[in-house]
This record gives C-alpha cells, structure tokens and sequence, in this order.
C-alpha cells in the first residue's frame, strides 16, 4: 500500500449516494461503516474519517487518499483501516472469500469465532491462547474450499483487546486505556491449516442464561457463516455463484457450532472448556 501525497494524480471518486457505481457499506444497526465503488478496472473503498483507497489496478497495488486533516491521518491508522476493513474487501473483489471472524490453532487444525462486533471474538481466541493455543486471525478469516480439505489461509494480523476484556485477563498496559487496544501478537503461520471448526458467537437475551452449544445442519450454517462473509460486490452473476459454491462446500464440510452465552466475562472458562471439548470430540455434537 502507498499514500498519495498532494502532487499525485489520483484522484478518488466523489462518493454520492445517487451514484449507481456506489455503494453504502452497512452495519447491522443500518449505520454506513464504509463506501465501495466499482467501475471498469477501477475498485475504491472510501472509509470515513480515514481516507479513500484504490486497489485492483495493475500491479496489484494498493493506493490510499488520506482525508485532509488536521493534525494528517495517522500511518497507523490508515494502516488499521486498510488491514481490517479494506483488504477483506480486496480479496473478496479479486475472487478470494474471508469471514468476519477471530481464530485459533489448535492442535493441526483452525478454531474460528464469528460473530458482531463487540461480541467477543477477540476476548475469546486470547483466552484459548492464555491456554497455549497461538492466535491464527483476528476480526478476518481467509479460507480457501477450492482442494479437498477446506483450509485457512494466513492472514496478517494483530490481536485487539478491549478494555474490559484487558482487565480481566490483568494486562496492566492495556486495562488502563479507556478504549480498544492492541497486543503485540502477530500472524506467524506461513502455511495453510485445515479448518476444523467454526463457532457463531451469539448473546443471550436472559443475564442469567446458561451457555448453550448446539451443531447446526448443513443448511443453518450456510445461512449463519453467509451473515458473517465479507463481500466487496455482487452484481456479477458468476462471482455470486463461486462464492456460494465454496460457502456450500465450507457449510458441507466443517462442522459449524451455534455457542450462546450470557454478556458476562464470568461465562468465559465455561466458554473456552466447551470449545475445547467439542473440537475434540469429547461432548458430541449438541450439548
């Protein structure tokens, strides 16, 4: 990726909402998180408060417009920005497919965790890695359903504890902070893994519900792992029928687990025992 600096002839799109070539990138609350444009050869993401960023050119280069600002937009940030939310998108556009999810490997295989924003993902891969597991994603997994096994692919990453979460696992650097943080691990994974399993992260109604895992079916968890793809766009018929095809094939082949859990960190060891033991086998399918 390279930043655009004033003297470059860039020049990102007007992002209006009339544009056909444009779309609005929602949240589940119906809130605009960021921006697409597609036209010809020419693939944008405008992420607001960040900057645009151009990608799919020749070259495979990545290219980002920085919101003028004052102080400038961070590197930082716009190296945040363009990790979690623009390259999940850059990959779907050139073919490739990614869930919104956190992950860990465990033993030969990828533990993965979806679910919404704030719902834990992140709190739980790191629990599982306090118990010796290394982290494998964070916010993004890339997996590959085209050879015999489904696999996970390396993605880079860095894992990011909120402050509640950094409390209780006493992480004194980060705890102190009022908001999201990071830990200093990375993606050291060089070769794809199998993807043993997947757990959709769901929130109780009831505070005192106790934590319920059930195995979906083939056709539920299609639905669940769908809500939970990144897709830059769908308006071509034969990009929609190989997402499918591979999220067919994902749904057909690896065990997919519903876990529904209180919003407490007290449920947390119970969490991690349970994903333990049903990755091994130990509880069956539905408990």
């Amino acid at each position: 990726m390279t930043i655009a600096s004033a003297g470059d002839s860039v020049e990102p799109p007007v992002w209006d909402d009339g544009d056909p070539a444009v779309r609005a990138q929602r949240n589940l609350d119906g809130s605009i998180w960021a921006y697409s444009y597609a036209e010809g050869s020419e693939q944008w993401m405008y992420v607001p408060g960040i900057g645009s960023f151009r990608f799919g050119t020749s070259g495979g280069e990545a290219v980002v417009v920085p919101e003028p600002a004052t102080p400038p937009i961070s590197l930082s940030a716009i190296e945040d920005a363009y990790q979690r939310a623009v390259l999940p998108m850059a990959l779907h556009a050139h073919g490739e497919e990614a869930i919104h999810a956190s992950a860990v490997l465990l033993g030969d295989g990828v533990v993965a965790f979806c679910g919404r924003s704030q719902m834990g993902k992140s709190t739980v891969a790191y629990g599982l890695h306090r118990r010796g597991y290394p982290v494998w994603a964070d916010d993004t997994l890339v997996f590959d359903a085209s050879a015999d096994v489904v696999e996970a692919v390396p993605y880079p990453h860095r894992l990011r504890i909120r402050a509640e979460a950094a409390a209780h696992f006493d992480l004194q650097e980060l705890k102190r902070r009022d908001t999201s943080s990071w830990t200093a691990l990375e993606q050291t994974q060089a070769d794809p893994a199998p993807l043993e399993c997947i757990f959709l992260l769901e929130r109780a109604a009831r505070a005192e519900a106790p934590l319920e895992t059930a195995r979906l079916l083939p056709a539920e968890a299609l639905a669940g792992v769908l809500e939970h793809a990144y897709w830059f766009r769908l308006d071509d018929a034969e990009r929609r029928r190989t997402m499918i095809a591979k999220y067919l094939v994902l749904a057909s082949q690896v065990p997919v687990f519903r876990m529904r859990f209180r919003a407490a960190l007290d449920q947390l060891p119970e969490m991690l025992d349970r994903a333990e033991s049903l990755v091994r086998g130990v509880d069956g399918a539905v408990t």
